[in-house]
């Protein structure tokens, strides 16, 4: 998983040119395991929304752990 997210991240932090300006993409993902995170659609997408908004503040394109780690690092201000 962490290649395909690697691979992602690289694709969209290519710069690209519209008319004089040049831009570059920033991407914040946030993944869930089934079952490790959630048994259900509504708390897989919950994890993933929390482990987003932990990459949103790591910044400059983070990859977080992956699900064996993952879970201890997500606080409850993010699954409220």
């Amino acid at each position: 998983m962490e290649i395909v997210l690697e691979r992602l991240l690289e694709n969209v932090r290519r710069p690209f040119e519209i008319g004089d300006h040049t831009l570059v993409a920033d991407l914040s993902i946030g993944t869930a395991f089934y079952p490790a995170d959630g048994c259900n659609m509504s708390e897989l997408l919950r994890r993933a929304d929390a482990e987003m908004y932990l990459a949103k503040k790591q910044k400059h394109n983070a990859i977080l752990p992956q699900p064996e780690t993952k879970i201890s690092g997500i606080t409850s201000d993010y699954l409220s």
